[in-house]
């Protein structure tokens, strides 16, 4: 399942995309462009990826959270963003969300994110 997700990520990702686990079910990918340009092809991205799996008799829900890198930014503050807007999309399950200062912080994140602050940038997947 994993594999075959990663593969879906690969391919939709395109050639300039960088495709990486961060662990469980959870994948960050890396798109040049803008959060706000990137939002269309994420919905592909969602649709790929939620379609009918070979080795499971049901469909899979996708949830993505958007972050936009700003020169200075540092990967933990990066990832942070993108794992709160995260969190929110998955409140409703199926949907793109991109980060913004003012999106509140879900209850279910504040606890998950202090267990990732240390840890090291992901690797990238290979399909």
């Amino acid at each position: 399942m994993l594999r075959n997700t990663a593969a879906r990520l690969v391919a939709t990702a395109g050639p300039a995309g960088f495709v990486a686990r961060l662990g469980g079910d959870e994948f960050v990918l890396l798109l040049p462009g803008t959060a706000a340009g990137a939002v269309d092809q994420l919905h592909q991205v969602a649709a790929a990826v939620g379609g009918p799996h070979a080795q499971l008799p049901m469909r899979v829900s996708t949830s993505i959270g958007v972050a936009d890198h700003t020169p200075g930014l540092p990967w933990p503050m990066l990832l942070r963003r993108a794992d709160q807007a995260l969190y929110t999309a998955k409140a409703d399950r199926g949907s793109v969300v991109v980060w913004t200062p003012d999106l509140p912080a879900p209850a279910s994140w504040s606890a998950r994110r202090q267990a990732r602050d240390d840890q090291p940038a992901p690797a990238a997947v290979s399909a």
